[in-house]
């Protein structure tokens, strides 16, 4: 469970790095909202900290289905 939640951080940590363009920022969206899909594991987790934050949850809440 810890290297999944690892993952999914490092992906949001990624994400607001200034140095991205529009093709990095696709991709990590897309990376991200599969993390924050139901039947991803350990869901349930991985929203409660897009729900932990407010930049987050303006953010990726949207994906929550």
């Amino acid at each position: 469970m810890l290297e999944e939640i690892i993952k999914f951080q490092t992906l949001l940590v990624e994400y607001f790095n200034d140095v991205n363009n529009a093709e990095d920022m696709a991709y990590y969206d897309r990376k991200i909202r599969q993390h924050l899909d139901k039947g991803s594991a350990f869901t349930s987790f991985k929203r409660w900290i897009v729900l932990g934050n407010e930049r987050l949850k303006q953010t990726f809440e949207k994906y929550f289905n």
